[in-house]
């Protein structure tokens, strides 16, 4: 449940004190303001590939499209400066954005667009990235703590504008959810990129997103499985927003606390 979710967040690691010292220092005096702007943009673009590969392999190919469309659009943004430095990298990850959006139209198969998606998020948008932001500031634990907080606030706003469960008919709330998942798949990955600089605190930033995943997305996209024999079935409706927003301010007020941010 949320409610115990929150109350781990609260609640000091086993042997630990509640304020363990804080590590590091400001993360904008690391990267900048236009450094922390990339890597974010990255993990946005990034949670989009995430809903419209879920999504397609789904068989909802419209809405994959249109979270593939907003990738592409949030690429555009970053390409020009990722051309300077590598212009063939830029050209790849173009193209590649290109051909997925052709191939969702034209119903190429599941595992072919799967497949096609995986190394684009990963393999080449970290090439981008290391365009965009030297590697010993993008790999700084301070670094990857503010932007797994912009990320929350993030998925805070847009599970908000989800109103979940979204009413029928209506695409801006259902995509609004599909974006929220993506942004919190997302987020969980940065927490275990770092989680080992979390130290004592660990517990209280990766439970609680895990909790989150399985109460708001126990299926992910799609319907839930079956609960396991003497597990209880998943929610019948997600979270209320007002909850989501407690646990993520509580989240990001134990990474703030813990890297100084």
């Amino acid at each position: 449940m949320l409610a115990a979710a929150l109350a781990l967040v609260g609640a000091p690691a086993c042997g630990e004190a509640a304020d363990p010292a804080p590590v590091g220092g400001p993360a904008l005096a690391l990267a900048g303001e236009r450094g922390l702007a990339d890597l974010f943009a990255v993990e946005v673009i990034r949670a989009r590939l995430r809903a419209a590969s879920d999504l397609y392999g789904l068989g909802r190919r419209e809405d994959a499209a249109a979270h593939l469309a907003a990738a592409r659009e949030g690429y555009a943004g970053l390409s020009r400066r990722v051309s300077v430095r590598e212009p063939r990298l830029d050209r790849e990850i173009r193209v590649a954005l290109h051909l997925l959006d052709r191939w969702m139209a034209e119903g190429e198969t599941r595992e072919r667009v799967r497949e096609r998606i995986s190394p684009v998020a990963d393999q080449l948008l970290e090439g981008a990235l290391s365009a965009l932001v030297w590697s010993a500031v993008r790999f700084d634990p301070r670094v990857q703590a503010e932007t797994l907080r912009r990320l929350l606030r993030e998925l805070d706003t847009t599970y908000a504008r989800a109103a979940p469960p979204p009413a029928p008919g209506d695409d801006r709330a259902r995509r609004a959810f599909q974006r929220a998942y993506g942004l919190l798949a997302r987020a969980q990955t940065v927490a275990s990129d770092i989680q080992d600089s979390l130290g004592p605190v660990r517990d209280p930033v990766v439970l609680p997103l895990a909790t989150l995943r399985a109460q708001a997305f126990p299926g992910d996209l799609g319907p839930p499985p079956p609960p396991e024999e003497g597990e209880p079935p998943p929610p019948a409706v997600p979270p209320a927003p007002p909850a989501v927003s407690r646990l993520l301010d509580d989240v990001s007020g134990v990474l703030g606390r813990r890297y100084r941010l």
